[in-house]
């Protein structure tokens, strides 16, 4: 069981930079990096501001977490539908 999961997460993670390699690519204008806020012990990945079309694509780049304000949709895709997110990337 263990073994399944990690796979799903490395799925996941892949089609995540996949998805934000394309967009600063094609897309510049449209992806930008999350605000981070520190909270003591490390820098925390702020959410989108309440009321905006954005969500949040987390990534792990050697062994840190940066966060990506995209589209909320696009965002919404990898939270609620892994398959979904995959077919995207």
């Amino acid at each position: 069981m263990k073994d399944i999961n990690i796979i799903k997460s490395v799925n996941k993670l892949i089609a995540a930079r996949s998805v934000i390699d394309f967009m600063h690519k094609h897309y510049p204008k449209e992806i930008r990096p999350a605000d981070t806020k520190w909270n003591g012990k490390f820098q925390e990945i702020q959410p989108p501001p309440p009321g905006s079309n954005l969500g949040l694509i987390i990534d792990l780049y050697k062994g840190k977490a940066h966060g990506y304000y995209v589209d909320k949709y696009i965002a919404e895709s990898f939270e609620n539908n892994p398959i979904e997110s995959s077919v995207i990337a």
